[in-house]
């Protein structure tokens, strides 16, 4: 084993070191991209008839088998037909510090091997929803370990299990049934159930409301003390980052998995190898139990091997993209996609929306910024058009934005639905706001600073600095480690006077609830330590509802407390560009999760690349 692991390890290396010179640069424009924003419709069970029967193996060699397509008529069909074989490589920017998703570790790649109760829609048209963003609404999320699900009663969730799915042939589990008795165990143990009194997954507040688990044969049943139908949703299918299943045999023989060959799932790739901070490989799991929903005769995954190369320097990721040695990346700024359009015209870039865009969050409780006038004057001193034309090359949405993302629709309220006053808040204006500082008692303006973690855009929050010293407010920028900041600014709320991160307060396309504790007094989140008794209410309130439209009109009131509030600093939410190689098949478009290589790791991951090929002849041409 050791051998192979070092032949791994050089080989990677050998890769990068062929990598740092084909780094380049462009300026050159690229076009605007319009944002396609999702149909929702109401909520539906969601059922699946596929039931696949397979037999343990006591071999990991890739199995033979032949793709098959036929016209159907489906808007896949021009996506061509399926070809087994191959290795997909993807990247990282961090090395991955746990296997177990019970610790949830900050980059992982657990959903390959692992999964969840439910995925993606494979079969859903892109027009429709095209998973471009982190909340999966209920109605878009599909079977996976589960057949099919149901509420019956307003508080009672049961999910039908699928049968016939098969732990990986790994020791201990040695390619056992999964039966429901083991989603008992990991479930209990996610969110402290039983004898798993003290959890440390994120998970165990779902806690609070689940009141009891129990099973069948062929289901689980939870019972919970609220009857919100969204809540309940949100818990047992959106959020399925919590519930990602581990073999318990695993567990219970070497308690939390820390090593990778530990990592035991029922997912379509294995683990095979891994060099920390350089490389991770799986391979193609020969007793998986999924088929292809678009192409139902054939069994998945599609490819042999899965690379993630772990390159914490995005330039020299981006350097392997332009040679071929990453199949795809996401989180790009239009910068650097302009830069790659110049290099690289044959990369496949697709667009798609922040999940949080940059916002500058001022303390509420301190002096000056505990004066409404003095956050609005803040506001009409940033010239929001400029930085949008210019900066972002129109690679931005074009308009201020509520807490809620303009792609959740029907949850949110968009800059378009507010009244003409509240526009004329945020409305570049640097008269009134010179007007609004002497008016609140700093006719000279003042000085303040804003601590900022370094992986923000300090570009953009320069150009802000020098808009706001036009109306002699001079802020100082204190760059602050990623990590440090976390602890400083939402662990211990020091920051003296505002803060500032990657993802910022606005635009957020989480669910829902979730969006109720941003500005809940006390929770991690309030960096700007808002503390409104009617905010600070709206996620109890939220939780008693029992439909949909009461739960919408409760975020739509978060939205105005925040939007009239002006309790954070609203600035432009730059699109992401995701890139692709062209021998990459299957329909790859930015689907959030898919293949990300920051924060949390690939959480669909499990999904999308067991269902994406690799087109041999097109790989070939690009090497030569």
């Amino acid at each position: 084993m050791k051998s192979k692991i070092t032949v791994f390890g050089l080989s990677f290396l050998v890769v990068v070191s062929l990598l740092l010179a084909s780094c380049g640069s462009s300026t050159t424009t690229a076009a605007s991209t319009t944002a396609t924003t999702p149909t929702t419709t109401s909520l539906i069970t969601t059922t699946s008839t596929t039931s696949v029967t397979t037999t343990s193996t006591t071999t990991t060699t890739p199995v033979t088998v032949t793709a098959t397509t036929s016209s159907t008529g489906n808007w896949w069909d021009n996506l061509g037909t399926p070809i087994y074989g191959g290795t997909m490589t993807m990247c990282l920017n961090g090395t991955i510090t746990t296997w177990d998703p019970y610790l949830t570790g900050a980059t992982n790649i657990e959903c390959t091997y692992a999964e969840r109760t439910g995925m993606d829609d494979w079969t859903l048209n892109p027009l429709t929803f095209a998973y471009g963003i982190t909340w999966r609404p209920p109605q878009y999320v599909a079977p996976c370990l589960m057949s099919s699900w149901e509420f019956t009663s307003s508080n009672t969730f049961v999910l039908h299990m699928r049968q016939n799915v098969y732990w990986q042939n790994i020791a201990p589990a040695n390619g056992a049934l999964m039966t429901t008795a083991d989603l008992v165990y990991d479930y209990s143990r996610d969110y402290g159930l039983g004898a798993f009194a003290n959890p440390v997954n994120a998970a165990s507040s779902i806690g609070a409301i689940l009141t009891s688990l129990t099973s069948t044969s062929s289901t689980l049943v939870f019972q919970f003390n609220i009857t919100n139908p969204e809540t309940i949703l949100e818990t047992m299918l959106v959020t399925a980052v919590n519930n990602l299943e581990i073999n318990p045999a695993a567990v219970q023989q070497w308690g939390s998995i820390t090593q990778w060959n530990h990592a035991i799932g029922t997912g379509p790739f294995m683990m095979s190898d891994f060099v920390d901070s350089s490389a991770a490989r799986l391979v193609r799991n020969p007793n998986y139990w999924g088929y292809d929903e678009r192409h139902p005769k054939n069994k998945l995954p599609y490819v042999d091997n899965l690379v993630y190369l772990i390159i914490p320097n995005q330039a020299t990721a981006l350097a392997a993209m332009r040679v071929g040695k990453i199949d795809a990346m996401d989180g790009i700024s239009p910068v650097n996609a302009q830069a790659m359009a110049q290099t690289n015209p044959e990369i496949i870039q697709s667009t798609t929306p922040n999940n949080s865009n940059c916002s500058i969050d001022p303390r509420n409780d301190l002096v000056p910024f505990n004066n409404l006038n003095v956050r609005i004057a803040m506001q009409q001193a940033i010239n929001f058009p400029l930085i949008v034309s210019t900066y972002d090359n129109n690679q931005a949405y074009p308009y201020p934005l509520g807490l809620t993302s303009y792609q959740e629709t029907g949850w949110d309220w968009t800059y378009d639905k507010w009244p003409a006053s509240l526009q004329a808040e945020y409305a570049y204006n640097p008269t009134n706001s010179k007007a609004l500082l002497a008016g609140a008692g700093y006719p000279n303006g003042f000085n303040t600073s804003v601590t900022v973690a370094s992986n923000a855009d300090l570009v953009l929050l320069q150009l802000v600095q020098s808009q706001l010293a036009a109306v002699n407010i001079n802020m100082a920028i204190n760059v602050m480690d990623s990590a440090a900041w976390t602890q400083y600014v939402q662990v211990n709320h020091l920051d003296p006077q505002m803060a500032m991160r990657s993802g910022g307060s606005l635009n957020l396309s989480y669910e829902p609830i979730t969006q109720l504790k941003r500005f809940q007094y006390g929770y991690t989140t309030d960096y700007a330590q808002v503390n409104d008794p009617t905010f600070n209410g709206l996620y109890a309130a939220f939780n008693a509802c029992t439909t949909v439209p009461d739960m919408q009109a409760i975020l739509l009131k978060a939205n105005q407390l925040v939007a009239y509030g002006h309790w954070v600093i609203n600035l432009p939410a730059l699109y992401n560009f995701c890139f692709s190689e062209p021998w990459l098949k299957g329909g790859f478009n930015g689907q959030a999760g898919a293949v990300s290589s920051t924060g949390a790791g690939p959480t669909s991951a499990g999904t999308y690349l067991s269902r994406f090929w690799i087109d041999p002849a097109v790989k070939a041409a690009k090497s030569h």
